[in-house]
This record gives C-alpha cells, structure tokens and sequence, in this order.
C-alpha cells in the first residue's frame, strides 16, 4: 500500500495523518479514492452511494464499520462533502 501524503500536503486527507490503524483500513483506500474523484468525476454519485451501502450494513455483535477504518461521523467531513 502506498503511503498517504503528509499532514498539509493534502488537506482533505490530514484526518487519516496520525491514526495508524485507520490508514491500514478499507477506509484509506475509499478516502483517496473518493479525492481523486473530486479531481477527476467531481459530480459523480459514488460518495453518496458508498454512504448509502455502509449504513445497510447488518448490526453484528463486536464489529461495526470502525472495523474498516470508518471515522465516526465520516459523512460530514470535508472531503465527503459536495464539491
């Protein structure tokens, strides 16, 4: 896995910069795709259909989308946003 850029070098992604167990997670990889997208597709409906799949994820005893990296409240920072 390639490593993410430094803290200000990409001011979308400075949320994964100091958390270790989020940036080995399936959540890095949604977070830098979703900010090439914003470069490359920015009215795609991706973001809004990956956060629509996450919350139908079945409840389960001891696993929830941390598991995968998800920051709590992950929808509503700055690079989930709309452009």
């Amino acid at each position: 896995m390639p490593p993410l850029p430094r803290r200000g070098e990409v001011p979308l992604l400075d949320h994964m910069a100091a958390d270790q167990h989020l940036q080995k997670r399936y959540y890095a990889v949604a977070a830098v795709l979703r900010y090439l997208l914003r470069c490359i597709n920015p009215t795609t409906t991706w973001p809004t259909r990956l956060a629509d799949l996450v919350a139908t994820l079945p409840a389960a005893p001891g696993i929830s989308i941390r598991h995968m990296g998800f920051p709590q409240g992950w929808t509503g920072l700055s690079l989930w946003r709309d452009v």
